[in-house]
């Protein structure tokens, strides 16, 4: 799966990245088990970043839960989303929505939203 998936970036440096992320995240199956604690550690790396374009900051816990629920939708991918849409999120519903976006299924993407919208 992993292969099939890095077939659709773009460049090798970035598909590296990919599955470096993949290796580090310890997701080996695209149905969780078991607790979040025990389903991966794929928030290691998040740092609290303050949104360019506002005072108000995403806090590290916020942007680990939410990497965590997006991951479950997205895979080890969901960092790099998470990373990618902070700077221009002024918040935790701006930048959950903003990942919603790679999503494809509808009812999925609103499910994540949603619980997204509980953190």
């Amino acid at each position: 799966m992993i292969e099939q998936l890095s077939a659709h970036i773009p460049t090798e440096v970035e598909r590296s990245q990919f599955k470096g992320a993949v290796r580090r995240s310890g997701i080996t199956s695209l149905y969780p088990t078991g607790s979040a604690a025990t389903r991966s550690s794929i928030h290691s790396g998040v740092t609290k970043v303050t949104s360019q374009k506002s005072n108000q900051e995403v806090s590290a816990a916020k942007q680990t839960a939410l990497t965590e629920l997006l991951a479950f939708y997205t895979g080890p991918i969901a960092q790099r989303l998470v990373r990618k849409y902070l700077p221009e999120s002024l918040d935790i519903t701006q930048l959950a929505s903003a990942c919603a976006r790679h999503i494809a299924d509808v009812n999925e993407r609103q499910q994540f939203l949603d619980k997204a919208g509980k953190l």
